[in-house]
């Protein structure tokens, strides 16, 4: 399941969750991924079809739960991206320009 070591006392324990190569991993480490893909995915699915699941509550309950939604998913992508890193540490994404972009129009990039 998972790389587990010995203490001093002989204790067995979990070392490692992630294998550090991409090309190899534990039995354990597909289950948390596929866990967290398929929650991140059911609560998009549910915030999508709210309208079915929560049509009669009333208006500021159910702003409430799909604030509530979609920061559980939002926090469920956020674990995914932090697992991929930790299988590829190369990638990083993000939305802003790099430290050296020069701003303004098309005619000075």
């Amino acid at each position: 399941m998972f790389k587990f070591d010995k203490d001093e006392y002989g204790g067995m324990f979990i070392s490692e969750y992630f294998m550090k190569q991409q090309r190899s991993q534990y039995a354990g480490e597909g289950y948390i991924v596929s866990i967290t893909a398929t929650f991140a995915s059911f609560m998009f699915l549910l915030f999508a079809r709210s309208e079915n699941f929560f049509g009669e509550m009333s208006a500021i309950s159910r702003l409430y739960l799909l604030t509530a939604i979609l920061m559980l998913a939002y926090g469920a992508v956020e674990t995914y991206i932090m697992i991929y890193r930790i299988k590829t540490p190369w990638y990083s994404s993000n939305f802003m320009p790099p430290h050296d972009y020069i701003r303004g129009p098309l005619q000075r990039d």
